[in-house]
């Protein structure tokens, strides 16, 4: 569906286009220090044409450059992008009405979303190089944003681990590219058919360390280390961003780049490897946390676990599967995080400060509820028919043993998923909301949208996967 603007006019109205413009705004209105609240109410109505403008505009290539691939897996990523980037600027309006750096918050997170849109509509490495420096970059800089000691020290090791990625891609896009002669997605994946031999082993070497760039950005083993201390210092305004945006244009942009390689068996084993050991570790790790942004860092890292099922077998039913998942997931985190600013205003609340809660606020304690079983995968949640549907497709391809270790890692996540809400609703409050009463009224009001959607994407879900 579109609005019917002529197609001449369509590249000039496309999100990428759209973004660009919104960004050189919030830059003029950060530096003549428009109020807070302006500033966030802005970033609400720019992110919310950003989604019609996905979700409503004929697709095209901005500004009609062809360097850029628009088809429907840019299209589906530009809208769930731009989904949560919605969510996260209605959460953001507690944050920047009283702060007077929202400015610049605002312009960090809207240019993190422009680089990862173009991070999976770009057809070479040099310009994913080019897209993951602008959707990198503003994401150090909003790790620290809020300049307490807590997240000091985890922007310094988010921006290290960073640097040390972006070393390994510039020079695995070097070894990639050295036998196929060009940096373009189509030519290195013919180079894997012809090549052989010592070429071959060069090509692939460059492979491992350009998708270990990515594994950095969207936290699977090995390279997850980072995400633990990170989180744990965050504001929960700066985690959304953190935690959400970079890891979902990641996911579509790495599965744009392999889906060029030809079925090449020891990737496939890479991807079963580094899939088996990320759920293992992921899920006994959480089991053993008592610091609630802990375990939703080992969660994100376990999902993005099972999302990497989705690799062993590239064709159209698992595209299909992967963005079902990244839509559950990305809509269950950010319901999960919104239930965070209510409880203490230290970064990091220990698992204790949740109990009580239901009695404290009910509303926070279902949200909390929905998205954790939403997470681990319970029925009728969005992350069920995810996983379901993502299981069916892998089980097709003949990954059954895969799938069942899946499972059984599902079954571990349970653990520590119930425990928080145990710990909600059966345990006695030694909760103090330390934010003022408007702003909490709206993070909540924000989380019952959430809610409301989460329940609507559940039957979008639920015929998709009967389709």
């Amino acid at each position: 569906m579109d609005i019917g603007l002529s197609s001449v006019y369509n590249p000039y109205f496309q999100p990428e286009v759209l973004a660009v413009v919104f960004i050189i705004v919030l830059m003029f209105m950060s530096g003549k220090k428009v109020s807070g609240k302006a500033i966030a109410i802005t970033s609400i109505i720019f992110a919310t044409l950003l989604l019609l403008a996905s979700a409503f505009i004929t697709p095209a290539h901005p500004f009609n450059f062809r360097g850029l691939l628009i088809d429907g897996t840019s299209s589906y990523g530009r809208i769930i992008v731009s989904f949560f980037l919605l969510f996260i600027t209605l959460v953001f309006y507690s944050y920047g009405k009283t702060r007077e750096n929202a400015g610049l918050f605002a312009l960090l997170t809207f240019m993190s979303y422009l680089g990862g849109i173009l991070m999976f509509e770009v057809l070479d490495l040099v310009s994913l190089l080019i897209a993951l420096g602008i959707a990198s970059l503003p994401v150090y800089a909003l790790a620290g944003f809020f300049g307490k000691k807590s997240e000091t020290e985890a922007a310094a090791k988010y921006f290290t681990f960073g640097a040390v990625a972006s070393g390994f891609f510039v020079f695995g896009i070097t070894l990639s590219s050295v036998f196929g002669g060009s940096f373009d997605y189509s030519t290195i994946g013919a180079s894997f058919a012809e090549v052989q031999g010592f070429k071959l082993s060069i090509v692939s070497c460059g492979l491992l360390l350009t998708v270990g760039a990515f594994g950095y950005k969207i936290a699977f083993f090995p390279w997850q280390f980072w995400a633990p201390d990170a989180y744990e210092g965050q504001e929960t305004i700066s985690l959304m961003v953190i935690g959400v945006i970079p890891k979902i244009a990641g996911f579509i942009a790495l599965y744009r780049l392999l889906s060029y390689l030809p079925p090449v068996t020891v990737v496939q084993s890479l991807f079963m490897i580094v899939a088996v050991l990320t759920l293992f570790l992921a899920n006994f790790s959480a089991l053993v946390q008592n610091n609630l942004t802990r375990i939703i860092a080992y969660s994100s890292i376990s999902q993005a676990g099972f999302m990497l099922l989705a690799f062993l077998s590239l064709n159209e039913e698992t595209s299909k599967a992967l963005f079902l998942y990244l839509f559950a997931y990305g809509i269950s985190n950010l319901g999960l995080l919104s239930v965070l600013p209510g409880l203490s205003k230290r970064s990091g609340p220990a698992l204790t400060e949740v109990s009580g809660l239901s009695k404290v606020s009910p509303l926070a304690a279902f949200l909390l509820s929905v998205s954790l079983l939403s997470l681990a995968g319970l029925p009728p949640l969005p992350g069920f028919f995810a996983k379901v549907y993502l299981f069916k497709t892998m089980i097709e391809a003949g990954f059954t043993g895969v799938v069942a270790f899946a499972v059984a890692m599902s079954a571990v996540s349970l653990g520590y998923y119930l425990k928080i809400i145990r710990k909600a609703y059966f345990e006695e409050s030694k909760i103090t909301f330390n934010q003022p009463l408007p702003a909490f009224l709206t993070h909540f009001s924000v989380s019952l949208i959430i809610v409301v959607f989460v329940f609507y994407i559940n039957l979008v879900f639920s015929l998709f996967g009967a389709s």
